[in-house]
């Protein structure tokens, strides 16, 4: 195929903010460390981009930086001081250059959540593990609540569990347990030998919490007094016993899931509902309950008597389904006293959206109905002209995408069914990242040996083979020597 290379002006002069990275949350009137990646290309040697960071309009931030080189990106760090009040702030960050061609990369934005923490879930974790990470996001999508999760790294620090494009910032003892008490369930993950007593007092006084003891002190902790872990894998009982989390696990096959391990043998006839059996496969298969349900006065508790139950989680197919429906059917069974904060609210993934994406939407509690979601504008009035009417059926995941909206802010109202009405704002960035990807090199593009390209620009297309006489010339030869060597033969 003919290829033909033309050049096609040089460098754009551009800076763009390739990320910017912000947490999600942060109390009041705190400061939060972040961070901008600084892009660009073209321009002339000692240019200088002017980075801002914007609140309200207000620029709070300034730094003048030279402007990077194609495919070398300069990183920023910031520390950001936010308001005393509550509520979304919007942070707008900048990249200024004069003569800049591409404006469509200049600016990002992000919605940091202040205060307003009451309620949600919160994962503490004394030790390193699969299970917080797989864990938090099931009892998210289950709850319909906001999660957060900590990591114990020190006597009294620990480190937020977060995405891997979010900034980490280590967290105090203090502000674990104010989370803690705050949150509507609480998961106490790796308790084993000497707990923290501040650590113990929360759970103890906490009136919903999912434990997942790891030696003799976490199993005592949450209840329940155990013999030494026993090793070996362990298999799910597939008969399940009757249980508040029958429902969610019936018609499920439990036989087949990965083993777990660890298990943590009553020392006693335990007090609770056993919802889960599980067998050795050493020995005679002895079967021991592998999760119990336990209601007293402090409140309820669910407690695991095994490890690796993050093994469901990551198989795909049944293994992920039963993990996800065995705890939110226990997430569900802690919070049936009381009415969840978040249950049948409509939401979108997050407050800012990429340009040129289907929207992701989350819809806890109407898996398999259908949704509707208004657009208005966001300056405009609430009860004003309808920009767009979108419609989508739920998942089996409770999630749902609607078809992309232009880059702009957007006040919007959800409803599902019967439930109730969601409304919130939503923006969706103008960003493009267009000129972020490296260009391809035309010089070697064209001196590529063997590609065919070069010689497609010198030489034209060959004749082919086929459209040529002399081939079909010599294959009626053939044939015709072959039909009198068969008749000199006496052959027919």
């Amino acid at each position: 195929m003919p290829v033909r290379v033309e050049r096609v002006g040089g460098p754009v002069p551009n800076a763009a903010l390739a990320e910017l990275d912000l947490p999600l949350r942060a109390d009041p009137g705190e400061s939060v460390d972040g961070s901008i990646l600084l892009a660009g290309e073209g321009g002339e040697p000692g240019d200088s981009v002017a980075v801002e960071l914007r609140l309200a309009g207000e620029v709070v931030f300034r730094e003048l930086r030279g402007l990077p080189s194609a495919g070398a990106p300069t990183r920023i760090p910031f520390s950001l001081a936010l308001p005393p009040d509550s509520g979304n702030v919007r942070v707008e960050a900048w990249a200024i250059l004069e003569g800049d061609r591409f404006p469509a990369d200049d600016a990002r934005v992000r919605v940091v959540r202040v205060g307003g923490r009451e309620g949600g879930v919160v994962v503490v974790s004394l030790r390193p593990d699969w299970e917080p990470r797989t864990l938090l996001p099931v009892l998210e999508r289950a709850t319909g609540l906001e999660g957060e999760g900590f990591l114990r790294v020190g006597p009294d620090r620990f480190l937020p569990l977060v995405a891997g494009d979010m900034p980490l910032t280590s967290a105090s003892l203090d502000r674990v347990v104010v989370r803690g008490q705050e949150a509507a369930l609480l998961v106490l993950h790796g308790a084993e030998g000497e707990i923290p007593a501040r650590v113990a007092e929360l759970v103890t006084n906490h009136p919903r919490v999912i434990h997942f003891p790891h030696g003799l002190s976490g199993a005592r902790l949450a209840g329940v007094v155990t013999g030494n872990p026993l090793p070996g894998e362990w298999m799910a009982v597939s008969g399940l016993p009757p249980s508040p989390l029958s429902p969610y696990l019936s018609g499920r096959s439990l036989g087949g899931l990965p083993p777990l391990s660890r298990v943590l043998p009553p020392a006693e006839v335990p007090s609770g509902i056993t919802a889960l059996e599980l067998r050795g496969s050493a020995g005679g298969g002895e079967v021991l309950p592998g999760l119990l349900l336990r209601e007293e006065a402090a409140g309820r508790r669910g407690v695991a008597l095994a490890s690796d139950f993050w093994r469901w989680g990551v198989r795909e197919g049944e293994a992920r389904e039963v993990y996800r429906n065995l705890w939110a059917g226990v997430a569900g069974w802690l919070l049936a006293l009381e009415r969840v904060a978040g249950e049948g609210r409509i939401r979108p993934e997050g407050p800012v959206l990429e340009r040129g994406r289907l929207q992701p939407w989350e819809a806890p509690g109407h898996e398999g109905g259908e949704v509707e979601v208004l657009f208005r504008p966001f300056d405009g009035d609430p009860d004003g002209p309808i920009l767009r009417r979108d419609s989508a059926r739920v998942d089996d995941r409770g999630r749902f995408t609607l078809p992309v909206l232009p880059p702009g802010r957007y006040l919007w109202e959800a409803r599902g069914g019967e439930g109730p009405v969601s409304a919130g704002e939503v923006e969706v960035e103008a960003f493009l990242d267009a000129l972020l990807r490296p260009a391809g090199d035309a010089d070697r593009l064209t001196s590529q040996a063997g590609t065919g390209v070069e010689p497609a620009l010198a030489t034209p297309s060959r004749r082919p083979l086929r459209s040529h006489p002399l081939p079909w010339l010599l294959l009626v030869g053939i044939l015709c020597a072959e039909w009198a060597l068969r008749r000199r033969a006496g052959l027919r």
